[in-house]
């Protein structure tokens, strides 16, 4: 037996389901999003190897003609996977016809064998695995201490040093590979003065972008997680920015930092809204599966709190008021009862009251049981057996939107033909 009843409710639990969804599909852009980062910085590497390439057989050997166009390795900014995807495969087709040029206009020096020996080297540099710092400078070292006229140990710790600075385990830029070559063959400490402060600038620089990189990285994991299941297309398109930050493919800007922190809030607003206004359809549709008459609840109910009510086919002048409270998130159902049509109480409403009072018990633990199974935790915190409290008796006009007399009240509306046919039958 039971009276009226209090509990508190969650519509928050539905979020969790969501959110584990949105990190299925995060996860499956990174991955994508990686593969596609990793093919644009190899492919901008082996484009950079070939300005070196270029630049490098220009200086030795000016007289010769070296018609090759460096294709341009400028990132779009733009969050559509698709569009990243083409410039990665014209990027890699532009450096590859990059390489057949050069290698063309290196055939076209044939006569020159000085010339085609250094080119041909240089191409083997191109194709070759880049090499990290640790490796560069072995190399470096190693081939330096083959010439005999080399006196110099003091260079080779200033570039162990330098390039010391410089993630052990990644690929070294060829720029700084370049410069490193060059440092170590300087014949004389006054040749090699200048290209160590451009070395030192260039490491630094490197570093720096990289420090930036992984602070981005971090900053933009963070933005992410407090944004949460977007819903608008503009707050989606959001996180596809976000998302090749993450990626390393971009940079985060002071303008995508500030409009992030902007959509962390309105993701925030948004989704609440979002959940207030699903709650009460869950609500609503649950009670009418349940078999209780019910029209679409106010989506307002979970925002500003009201009062609603809703009854059985058969429950006569009875019904159960359901009273929400957002500010606490607490929900109270109680079962009352209209006055007969004379405004009287019957003397056996005692015994019905009971009846109903115990149907709409065991409704209850079923109304709890589907709302959780859709995402909304209901947990009672105040039961009250039947007949201990009498059941409250309302005014007409309060439910008279239930009971077919007025469509002019909020809450639960009902239709004609049901309205007339339950006032035939009283």
């Amino acid at each position: 037996m039971s009276g009226p009843k209090s509990a508190r409710y969650n519509i928050h639990a539905r979020r969790e389901a969501e959110e584990a969804r949105v990190r299925e599909e995060r996860a499956r852009r990174q991955e994508q999003l990686a593969a596609l980062v990793h093919r644009c910085t190899e492919t901008e590497a082996r484009i950079e190897q070939l300005a070196v390439t270029l630049n490098d057989l220009r200086r030795k050997f000016p007289t010769e003609s070296l018609d090759v166009t460096m294709p341009p390795a400028i990132r779009p900014q733009t969050a559509d996977l698709d569009k990243l995807s083409e410039y990665v495969n014209r990027l890699e087709k532009w450096a590859s016809s990059t390489a057949l040029q050069l290698s063309e206009a290196t055939a076209q020096a044939v006569g020159n064998k000085a010339f085609r020996e250094a080119a041909n080297a240089a191409q083997g540099g191109v194709r070759a695995k880049r090499k990290t710092a640790e490796e560069v400078l072995d190399e470096l070292t190693h081939n330096v201490a083959t010439h005999a006229n080399h006196k110099d140990v003091k260079q080779q710790q200033v570039l162990q040093r330098l390039l010391s600075r410089l993630p052990s385990d990644k690929p070294m830029p060829p720029p700084i590979a370049q410069l490193a070559a060059q440092y170590l063959a300087a014949r004389t400490p006054a040749e090699a003065e200048p290209i160590g402060i451009e070395l030192r600038l260039q490491v630094q620089q490197f570093n720096d972008s990289k420090k930036r990189q992984e602070r981005d990285h971090k900053e933009a994991v963070a933005l992410l997680s407090r944004l949460g299941p977007s819903l608008s297309p503009r707050l989606q398109a959001l996180e596809r920015e976000l998302e090749l930050v993450q990626a390393g493919f971009n940079g985060l800007t002071a303008d995508l930092r500030d409009r992030a922190k902007k959509a962390v809030v309105e993701a925030a607003a948004e989704l609440t809204r979002a959940e207030q206004a699903a709650a009460a359809e869950i609500l609503a549709r649950s009670l009418g599966d349940l078999g209780y008459e019910v029209a679409p609840i106010e989506n307002t109910l979970f925002v500003q709190g009201g009062t609603a009510y809703f009854k059985k086919p058969g429950w006569d002048r009875y019904c159960v008021r359901m009273v929400v409270r957002p500010v606490d998130e607490a929900i109270n159902f109680n079962v009352v009862r209209m006055p007969d049509k004379d405004g009287n109480t019957p003397a056996d409403s005692r015994h019905a009251d009971a009846e109903i009072e115990n149907e709409w018990c065991g409704s209850l633990h079923q109304l709890g049981n589907v709302l959780e199974s859709r995402g909304i935790d209901l947990k009672m915190t105040r039961e009250i057996p039947a007949g201990v409290l009498p059941v409250p008796v309302v005014k007409p006009d309060d439910v008279s939107a239930l009971f077919g007399k007025s469509r002019e009240r909020t809450g639960i509306r009902k239709t004609q033909a049901s309205s007339a046919h339950r006032t035939k039958q009283r």
